[in-house]
């Protein structure tokens, strides 16, 4: 009897393997095109950070600079957003794909 479970059990390990598999496979995809994402919006959030810098060190001139500041800081603040959300998914995930790894057939 126990060796008829061992041999169910590597049956449905067979089974299972392929599948948990292309699970890690799209998940760690998924992953890293989120972390790509992320580091993106970084790159582009110092940017933006950069401008607003050199702009607070000028005297304001017109108000065109105002507006342009207060879009600034408006679009860093949409940004930090944007890249919690997805550092979010990405922890989700990763916790997901861990608790996959876990998994046992029994």
């Amino acid at each position: 009897e126990k060796d008829e479970f061992e041999v169910k059990q590597k049956e449905l390990e067979g089974v299972a393997s392929p599948f948990l598999t292309k699970g890690h496979q799209k998940m760690a995809h998924k992953i890293q095109s989120l972390q790509d994402e992320i580091e993106q919006d970084r790159g582009r959030m110092a940017k933006y950070a950069a401008r607003l810098g050199k702009l607070s060190k000028e005297p304001l001139r017109h108000p065109a600079q105002f507006d342009e500041r207060a879009d600034l800081k408006s679009i860093i603040k949409e940004m930090q957003a944007e890249i919690a959300q997805r550092q979010e998914v990405v922890n989700r995930l990763t916790d997901a794909m861990s608790s996959l790894s876990n998994v046992s057939i029994t």
